[in-house]
């Protein structure tokens, strides 16, 4: 009786606190289907230690105490007949606190122990319960449909737990059509209308995700016929999938607005306003009216959802609007507001990055033609426009300093109305301070009068005889007067003497050195260049693109070097929109004005593009070769001349990857990683810039490290001889290494390998490979000097094979020699 009355009645107290506490704490977002069965969040280093929830925690001790204080077994049988009461309750708890394996050993050690117990059926569903919870799902479902068909007379609580049980395991396994009626059955024995409303809406859910919107319609439409039994949110979502299925057009649009506003206006629905606004932006962006679209997504931003996911979809589709309508900058910051609420682990998470990463170039360089635009207009602004233009801004400044002034000053005023301290007019309580000392009536006493009325006019000033002086401060003279009977200058002067309101300020930061303004207008003429090319390969937005073009055509003082790219660019842009004038236009503009440059050959020749010995085809070939052969003497400039020839062909990033690669082979590892970042960043798409990106994420692996290894446990050496690229050209050191590879093999150590390495642009090196110790590598190096393989006055190191790549990387040779 005490096991039952006292340790079984209060652990279930517990137990069902736990279980609407984990209800309530956990908010469920309506995109995907609701979980049959809600449980508490598991933070990401769970502690088995510490219950996820304290209600769990004291049932489980209370079911721990009831089995260990109370449990009477004796003789190989229990004479409490509560204790398989207290196991399914330990059980429970373990499972709601998700501590499955100890929640298994409490369920299978009734069903073990207690054969003939009454609870006997209870413990076997919960057990299939916990396998589920273990992913052990077909097993759950055969021991389940087993159940049911083994016993006749189940209770109706044990058969909402298996069908209920039954249809999370068949939507867990996506098989929506068969959890259907197991979730129904479930939502009929079920008693309280929390749980039959959440099963209702579920059903009607599944239903969508079979495409059967008239069922899910009937099954939205029961949940809001349960009216105030059932918590309030889910007839507010049912409305809002039953007008989703009506699938309302733009026609539709006087229902729509009535529809919304009913629902947006109705008090009940005050909590989920956000969710409301966010259905209705949904609605608008589907008609194509995306003013309201927009406007009811930041309605619903400003509810300050508390589910981070319908946050992320507010943020998300607003990103989105503003990268349809190619408002890149502003898309940019939607997206990383996107991020913030979103799990980094995800794929989502990852794409999302991804083009946001890709709005970062247009961004930069969209700044960069503002605050250059902005700066040369002032520039060719005269005088007169400079101090009209500034006037009107430091105007601006001083009536928002007013107006800030006067709310500063208004809130002094009303902290300083307290209310007046004024004594009794007699008795000696009223004439007594705290320390019981003879207090005088103000007004008996002229020095405090005198003091009173100085104070007073510090604080207010000269205030004119009016209503509400106190809270208008007015005052009745111009400016106040000092004890010489001298104005004295207003606030307002002192206020507006900062030079921020001073038009001149402004003016004199206005750059006049020609040298300054030619490079803010090279800073500008670049900018709408690449704000030109992104917006057409990257973006495919070739209006964008043509305006830019056409803008920077029309600059002062346009490099050369721009200006037929910028053409060429324009009669592509407008053969993808297919506009022929257009396109025409531009394409005799380039012959007539640049009749010899490669792309009038390529406008009058188009096989010239493909199979002249200038093609970018054949050019890539030959630089690469050279390259190859480590020929990279002026190949980089080399490079550099053929990009810019070749800057409007899809050959670009192929050009810039082998930039970077001879960057890289020359300069080191920040070179490298520099070039590669920017062919990753400006080509995304093509082939190149995935290699650029995976070269860039191996970088950032292993070869990141330019700390040299120890030699010790390590076998394989090399012997560099290094030689400045001034004295000794490539071919002279192919004939050093010929010549070292002939006194080797006199010297019976031809095996040995040679080969002629680049370093950079200053030193390049003749290495011998395959020697098995520092120390052995230096006697090699004695041994071919004896001899009179090699010469006294070239310099060598010895160094191992892992640190050879190091220094080749990080081009820390200097570094490697004052080490050894």
């Amino acid at each position: 009786m005490t096991t039952y009355y006292n340790i079984l009645y209060h652990g279930n107290i517990e137990m069902l606190q736990g279980i609407n506490d984990v209800k309530q704490q956990n908010a469920d977002h309506y995109f995907e289907v609701l979980p049959v069965e809600r449980m508490a969040k598991l933070p990401p280093e769970r502690n088995d230690t510490v219950p996820l929830n304290e209600y769990f925690g004291n049932a489980e001790l209370k079911a721990t105490r009831g089995i260990q204080k109370h449990s009477m077994f004796m003789g190989g049988r229990e004479y409490n007949y509560q204790v398989d009461e207290a196991y399914l309750l330990l059980g429970k708890a373990r499972y709601f606190d998700q501590r499955f394996i100890p929640a298994k050993d409490a369920f299978s050690f009734i069903i073990n122990h207690y054969p003939d117990s009454e609870i006997i059926t209870k413990a076997e569903i919960w057990l299939q319960k916990t396998n589920m919870r273990l992913n052990y799902d077909e097993t759950a479902l055969e021991n389940l449909q087993q159940i049911l068909a083994e016993n006749s007379e189940i209770l109706p609580e044990d058969l909402v737990e298996i069908y209920s049980t039954i249809g999370a395991i068949h939507i867990k396994l996506e098989n929506y059509e068969a959890s259907i009626e197991p979730i129904d059955l479930a939502a009929e024995y079920v008693e309280t209308y929390d749980e039959k409303a959440r099963w209702t809406y579920i059903k009607g859910q599944l239903y969508n995700q079979i495409g059967n919107k008239d069922s899910a319609t009937a099954s939205f439409e029961q949940v809001v016929e349960f009216k105030r039994r059932p918590p309030r949110n889910y007839m507010v979502h049912s409305l809002m999938e039953i007008f989703k299925n009506e699938d309302h057009q733009a026609e539709d649009t006087p229902y729509v607005k009535e529809y919304f506003q009913e629902l947006h206006e109705d008090w009940e629905n005050r909590n989920f306003l956000d969710f409301l606004y966010f259905e209705s932006a949904q609605h608008y962006l589907k008609i194509d009216s995306i003013d309201l679209a927009i406007d009811y997504y930041n309605k619903s931003l400003r509810e300050q959802p508390e589910s981070t996911y319908l946050r992320s979809r507010d943020y998300f589709n607003l990103a989105e609007i503003y990268f349809d309508k190619a408002s890149y900058k502003t898309s940019g910051f939607y997206y990383d507001s996107t991020m913030t609420n979103v799990d980094q682990s995800t794929r989502e998470f990852r794409l999302i990055k991804k083009k946001r990463d890709n709005l970062d170039e247009v961004i930069k360089y969209e700044d960069i033609a503002i605050e250059t635009d902005s700066i040369l207009n002032l520039v060719e602004m005269d005088d007169q426009a400079r101090i009209a233009y500034f006037t009107k801004y430091t105007n601006q400044l001083k009536e928002e300093a007013k107006s800030l002034f006067a709310q500063q000053k208004k809130d002094e005023r009303m902290a300083n109305v307290v209310a007046p301290q004024i004594g009794g007019f007699g008795g000696a309580k009223s004439n007594s301070g705290n320390d019981g000392s003879k207090q005088e009536f103000y007004f008996y006493n002229p020095a405090k009068i005198s003091s009173g009325k100085t104070k007073f006019k510090r604080t207010w000033g000269d205030i004119a005889l009016d209503d509400n002086w106190r809270l208008e401060g007015k005052k009745a003279s111009k400016g106040n007067t000092n004890e010489d009977g001298e104005e004295e200058p207003e606030e307002d002067d002192n206020l507006f003497s900062d030079p921020q309101f001073d038009p001149q300020t402004y003016i004199s930061e206005i750059p006049t050195d020609k040298k300054i303004i030619d490079s803010i207008s090279e800073e500008r003429t670049y900018a709408y260049f690449q704000l030109g090319v992104i917006y057409k390969e990257k973006f495919k937005e070739n209006e964008l693109a043509i305006e830019r073009f056409k803008e920077l055509l029309t600059f002062n003082n346009v490099d050369e070097k721009l200006i037929l790219p910028t053409k060429y660019n324009l009669y592509l842009a407008y053969k993808n929109l297919d506009d022929q004038a257009n396109t025409e236009v531009w394409k005799q503009n380039i012959i007539r004005e640049h009749p010899n440059s490669r792309y009038a050959e390529i406008l009058l020749n188009p096989r010239s593009l493909r199979d002249g010995e200038n093609s970018p085809n054949k050019v890539y070939a030959r630089l690469y070769r050279k390259f190859q052969k480590q020929d990279l003497k002026g190949l980089l400039e080399e490079i550099q001349y053929w990009e810019e020839e070749f800057t409007a062909t899809p050959m670009l990033p192929k050009f810039k990857l082998l930039q970077a690669q001879v960057k890289g082979r020359l300069f080191g590892y920040h070179a490298y990683k520099e070039e590669l970042e920017l062919v990753a960043l400006d080509h995304p798409q093509t082939k190149e810039g995935k290699k650029a990106q995976k070269l860039l994420n191996n970088l950032n692996g292993s070869m990141k490290n330019a700390k040299f290894k120890p030699d010790n446990n390590q076998d394989d050496f090399k012997l560099v001889y290094y030689f400045e690229s001034d004295d000794y050209t490539l071919e002279e050191l192919a004939q050093l290494k010929a010549n070292i590879k002939q006194g080797l093999t006199e010297l019976e150590y031809g095996q040995l390998k040679l080969s002629v390495d680049i370093y950079s642009k200053d030193y390049n090196f003749v290495l011998l490979h395959d020697l098995n110790s520092k120390l052995g590598s230096e006697g090699m190096a004695e041994l071919l000097l004896e001899n009179g393989v090699t010469l006294k006055e070239w310099e060598y190191f010895p160094i191992s094979k892992d640190n050879y790549s190091i220094l080749q990387i990080h081009k820390n040779m200097e570094e490697y020699l004052k080490i050894q």
